[in-house]
């Protein structure tokens, strides 16, 4: 990186980050051969960053920089990539090889059918152990060592244990013990034990199992009851009179939180008061209006020759849709 300006130390710094993180680290637990891309293990490469440490290691006292000079011609200074890592990522990983390689080990789960709630034991057994191969995971990526590491193997307790396990349960056949009340505005709306069953599951945090509500499947299965209460969003459009093209105005939509009511739910509330929230649209007024489409820009026939397949596919497809093609002109921008 010697000699350049920072633009082109940037564009260095970006392109030798986005070939770390495109680089797969692979690793073996036992017989099992494991990958991941960096950034599923929690890896964030930060180019600025590095353009930062690369002008640091250029600007030392005076003598240095004299006797640095000339050592640089033999040997240039290396730079570490800095990064960041997600310790929730890292682990979660970690615990996704841990099923993969773990031999007889179980961690203590739930299955939860309707309203009923099934205990999965937790079993010790053979596993990767944890602390070891997690300070490995971080040393090479730390270090862009893609690999192949060799990860410890051992006996290994689940990182779920009984205890936790059917605490977890107990919350969950609580949840799911009566009727979910949710009150909007004056509307209200409940929700019955199987549709929150539907949506509920668990997700592992340290040792211990939470409970949560997936927000899509909660307005799956409430989505008839809010269809009077919410207003969907609609993108702004574009209206044709001749040659004059006209914005047809966005609306913002209100929606119902539901990620923040499944919370609730999951934290065992049964009597829930929701507010509608604004909803922008993926392409608003502004947006359409910046395009700058004022009129009709061109037209154009593209003739065929009569009888030919293409011609026969042509007919086809336009007396499938007459009236469409009839009431619709097209726009290019």
């Amino acid at each position: 990186m010697g000699g350049l300006d920072e633009p082109a130390l940037l564009a260095v710094a970006r392109t030798v980050a986005a070939a770390r993180a495109a680089q797969p680290v692979t690793a073996r637990a036992g017989t099992t051969e494991l990958a991941a891309d960096p950034s599923a293990l929690g890896a964030t490469y930060d180019p600025v960053a590095a353009v930062r440490a690369a002008r640091r290691a250029g600007r030392q006292d005076p003598m240095s920089a004299i006797v640095d000079t000339f050592r640089r011609r033999s040997r240039p200074d290396r730079v570490a990539l800095p990064v960041t890592i997600d310790d929730a990522a890292l682990a979660g990983a970690l615990d996704g090889w841990q099923r993969r390689a773990g031999r007889g080990l179980v961690d203590g789960g739930l299955r939860i059918r309707g309203t009923s709630v099934e205990v999965i034991e937790p079993r010790p057994g053979e596993g990767i152990i944890r602390d070891e191969a997690e300070r490995r995971l971080r040393a090479a990526l730390l270090a862009g060592a893609p690999g192949p590491l060799i990860l410890p193997m051992g006996p290994t307790q689940p990182v779920v244990d009984r205890a936790a396990t059917h605490d977890a349960a107990r919350r969950a056949r609580a949840v799911l013990a009566r009727p979910v009340e949710l009150t909007v505005g004056t509307s209200r709306i409940t929700v019955p034990p199987t549709t929150v069953g539907a949506a509920l599951g668990t997700v592992t945090r340290g040792h211990r199992l939470d409970l949560v509500v997936d927000p899509a499947a909660l307005r799956r299965g409430i989505g008839a009851a809010l269809a009077s209460i919410e207003t969907a969003p609609r993108d702004a459009d574009f209206t044709v009179n001749g040659t004059r093209v006209s914005v047809v105005p966005s609306v913002t939509g209100r929606q119902v939180d539901l990620t923040r009511v499944g919370r609730q739910i999951a934290d065992g509330a049964h009597h829930i008061r929701a507010a509608l929230a604004e909803v922008a649209p993926a392409h608003d007024t502004a947006w359409a209006e910046g395009l700058h489409i004022t009129g009709l820009v061109s037209t154009y026939t593209t003739e065929h020759p009569c009888c030919a397949p293409r011609v026969t596919n042509i007919h086809v497809r336009s007396e499938e849709h007459t009236s469409e093609l009839q009431s619709r002109q097209y726009l290019v921008c």
